[in-house]
């Protein structure tokens, strides 16, 4: 849970075909419904590049929006993040979370915006966070896709828990 988004691992997508996962879910306003490759999308919603932003600007020095990332040497956001967010790629030199989102490429045909946080294992490199990057359909191993499900309250639900509230309060007045 993070801000008032429930946020799915990468790792719960990575290895499916990222056309399925947009037949699945409107492209517009990101709602999923079915399921697809054993994940069950219902409720859940294609995260767009700007609520990746807002994510990442939870953790990192990464403003929102769409731009060509932020990097720091030896960061305490990249580790932190991926403490959260499991990998979806590990090597000898770095891990990283990665996952596409539902923002299309301006620029380049069948192309969407994705976000990553990585994190590098020498001292002296870089850690780098983004959602400057576009990625083509299909499947690639290490990319996930970004979904969450809102976490807010509805509203009978908390006029339900006020009424309950009201009631208790009501109750223990009378006894005294």
């Amino acid at each position: 849970m993070v801000g008032d988004k429930e946020w799915a691992q990468l790792t719960e997508t990575t290895g499916i075909n990222f056309d399925s996962i947009e037949a699945a879910c409107n492209t517009v306003a990101g709602e999923c419904s079915g399921s697809v490759g054993g994940k069950e999308l219902t409720g859940w919603t294609l995260a767009s590049i700007y609520d990746v932003g807002e994510l990442f600007s939870e953790f990192t020095p990464h403003t929102g929006g769409v731009d060509g990332g932020h990097n720091d040497v030896n960061s305490s956001w990249a580790p932190l993040f991926l403490s959260v967010f499991t990998p979806t790629y590990l090597s000898l030199s770095k891990s990283m979370a990665w996952g596409r989102t539902r923002t299309p490429s301006p620029t380049i045909s069948y192309h969407t915006y994705s976000g990553f946080v990585e994190d590098s294992f020498d001292p002296l490199a870089a850690d780098r966070v983004s959602t400057g990057h576009t990625v083509h359909g299909g499947t690639v191993a290490h990319i996930g896709a970004w979904l969450y499900k809102d976490a807010t309250v509805p509203a009978p639900a908390s006029i339900w828990l006020f009424g309950v509230g009201l009631i208790t309060l009501a109750g223990i007045k009378r006894k005294r």
